[in-house]
């Protein structure tokens, strides 16, 4: 019986060096019944040079260009998930990496688990070679039952490179990445996946990829711009909003961080009112509070310092002490493990 065939759709901007490795990865699986789709996104560097070399020496790894202006990872994901032939698909970026029996036990795992949409992988976070040096973490260490509120949280329990889904249920539902999002598109699309199915299971305890720290390149750097931080949040619950009525628990984690942001930032002025009617619908602030917080949304506006001070300790005061202090973005690397860990697992898994 012929194998299924896995696609791994990779977006590609400037990693000459790196995608390289990234590849290397995907050559050295056990199971060797894959493609890949590489998208370069308009590369400055010798990335498009590097990665046709190496197609033409491999004919299961397709080189697409982006030949549409609109540019960004998320439009190359949907151009690659246009072109993908397989029956199962993987999202890598350029600078992942999949342990050689990664394939394999993925795939293994939907064939024995036939009524799944999708599984998810653990991974591990550092940086490559090994060494007592660096600091490393388990990702997706995750408890099934809140993976929605945790992304909503923006505290994602698995990255792009952890699920493998079976390309029908993505094509069925029309899932695609969102073009329009500069920012936290992962946690945009994890969220649309989650909506349309939480039909799926973890495939082991034993981690599979890596996702590598580096110098050369990410987007997190733009999140130091808090004002593009919050810009990109509220696209995203402009986007859930439907989901307000239905799945309030779940969405309250967004709403919290939110507040948080637009309380004590200059986008306050910019998403105030609509910020204002989407907290009260569904009563985060209610009766003599969300009069407060119409008073210090003025006096906000009309940059009134003192008072507005003395209004945020009011708010404290009658018990949003909680959503006020928050930490916004609270990261997702809950488990940390050593180098010699790290060693480990990858010795006992192959």
């Amino acid at each position: 019986m012929d194998l299924p065939i896995v696609s791994i759709i990779i977006p590609l901007f400037n990693r000459e060096k790196l995608v390289v490795e990234t590849l290397d990865s995907l050559i050295n699986q056990t199971y060797q019944n894959w493609e890949v789709v590489v998208v370069d996104d308009a590369s400055t560097d010798n990335s498009f040079a590097v990665v046709e070399k190496i197609a033409k020496k491999d004919t299961r790894i397709k080189f697409l260009k982006r030949k549409i202006e609109h540019k960004g990872a998320p439009v190359c994901r949907n151009i690659g998930l246009e072109n993908a032939s397989g029956e199962f698909i993987v999202f890598m970026d350029s600078d992942d990496i999949l342990f050689p029996y990664a394939l394999e036990k993925r795939i293994k795992f939907l064939n024995d688990n036939p009524n799944i949409d999708y599984c998810v992988s653990k991974g591990i976070r550092g940086e490559l070679p090994i060494s007592n040096k660096n600091d490393y973490w388990l990702i997706s260490t995750f408890n099934f039952k809140s993976a929605m509120t945790e992304f909503f949280a923006f505290s994602p329990p698995w990255l792009p490179l952890c699920p493998t889904y079976r390309t029908e249920f993505l094509k069925q539902n029309n899932l695609k990445w969102d073009e329009n999002l500069e920012g936290h598109q992962d946690i945009d699309f994890h969220l649309k996946v989650l909506e349309k199915s939480a039909n799926y299971k973890l495939v082991s305890n034993t981690p599979d990829a890596f996702w590598r720290v580096h110098n050369e390149g990410n987007i997190g750097s733009k999140f130091k711009n808090k004002e593009f931080e919050i810009t990109q949040k509220y696209k995203i619950l402009n986007n859930f909003k439907h989901l307000i009525y239905t799945n309030k628990q779940e969405i309250l984690p967004i709403l919290r961080i939110l507040i948080a942001s637009l309380l004590f930032s200059n986008s306050f002025k910019t998403y105030s009112q609509n910020s204002l009617k989407i907290y009260t619908s569904i009563q985060i602030f209610g009766g003599l509070k969300y009069k407060i917080f119409q008073l210090y949304s003025y006096l906000f506006n009309k940059k009134i310092r003192i008072i507005t001070r003395i209004v945020r300790l009011t708010l404290i005061f009658l018990g949003q002490n909680e959503i006020l202090k928050k930490n916004i973005n609270t990261h997702f690397l809950k488990q940390k493990i050593s180098s010699d860990e790290v060693v480990s697992l990858l010795k006992n898994s192959l």
